[in-house]
């Protein structure tokens, strides 16, 4: 640069570029989807997000169906239902709170499998059905929940469904709340990622060896899942953040696309706010009269322009 007015700007402009995509390419590593090569490209540099990147990153929560309405429980050996996904991301369910009536020792199975167990034979039929649980709990009684962990997760795909039933193999004393038979399937419980379908009580201590089946009966308990998003990544819940595409994130499962960032709304260091006007620069560096400075000048002062216009 043969102009040491404006070199001091472009240091600034090179120095920060530097420190940003230094910060990304460190927090996500070389990533072509993200932009981000092993080598810092000229080009300036964009906004970051709020990511994690440790394989996998999940979103834990739970959704919460127990219910204290004594009016609105039954107790019976078993449970099926389905849980459904409604998030494009990987849903596992390590662990779950039933209902019990019992506060001593009881034995309980858990089955899963994939997809609606209204689309096989599923009361019958153990093969369609995948054993994830087979635990001893101490009842808490009536209305308190008794956790149970699995031995192997209940894995639903992204907007997919699971079927889940659970059995109570040394009583009927497990509490399903009561619905009508008309309500079968309908959703029972949703918290905007995943959502619990109406079943059926199943009678009988043996499992698929059912000696009653009534429909019309919701899960009375808590499912605690992790949520993971595309490749381990999840992005944190933020009422604003960006992507690197300058995406909005308003949620850690929605991508909405949004036009590019208004910069002058942002509180960035920018080299344009420091200089009095595009034209006073212009003529600053024109005044050092050589093709080279006499075409940045030109240069300074359209892109000058362009962008204060629009501050």
């Amino acid at each position: 640069m043969d102009n040491p007015i404006i070199q001091p700007y472009l240091d600034k402009w090179q120095e920060e570029h530097n420190r940003v995509y230094k910060d990304c390419l460190q927090t996500f590593g070389p990533d072509p989807s993200l932009g981000l090569r092993a080598v810092s490209p000229t080009v300036s540099p964009a906004p970051s997000m709020s990511v994690v990147t440790s394989a996998p990153t999940c979103l834990i929560s739970s959704i919460d169906s127990m219910t204290s309405n004594t009016e609105s429980v039954e107790r019976n050996n078993g449970l099926m239902f389905d849980v459904q996904s409604v998030v494009p991301s990987t849903i596992a369910i390590q662990e779950m709170d039933i209902n019990i009536w019992n506060t001593d020792t009881q034995s309980i199975s858990i089955y899963a499998m994939s997809g609606s167990w209204q689309t096989a034979d599923a009361v019958t039929n153990q093969d369609v059905w995948t054993l994830v649980g087979l635990v001893q709990v101490i009842g808490n009684g009536k209305n308190n929940p008794t956790r149970v962990t699995l031995d192997s997760p209940i894995l639903i795909s992204p907007q997919g469904t699971a079927g889940v039933y659970i059995i109570q193999t040394t009583n009927d004393d497990l509490y399903s709340e009561l619905k009508t038979a008309a309500d079968l399937g309908s959703v029972s419980q949703s918290d905007g990622k995943i959502q619990l379908l109406v079943g059926q009580q199943v009678g009988g201590e043996i499992p698929f060896q059912a000696d009653e089946v009534t429909p019309g009966f919701s899960f009375n308990g808590v499912l605690y899942y992790t949520a993971c998003g595309a490749e381990g990544r999840l992005l944190r819940r933020s009422t604003e953040t960006r992507r690197l595409d300058h995406d909005y994130i308003n949620e850690w499962y929605v991508k909405e696309p949004k036009p590019p960032i208004d910069f002058s709304t942002k509180q960035w260091w920018d080299p344009f706010r420091l200089w009095t006007s595009p034209v006073s620069v212009a003529l600053s560096i024109a005044s050092h009269t050589t093709p080279f400075s006499t075409s940045l000048a030109v240069l300074i002062y359209n892109s000058g322009m362009s962008v204060t216009e629009g501050l």
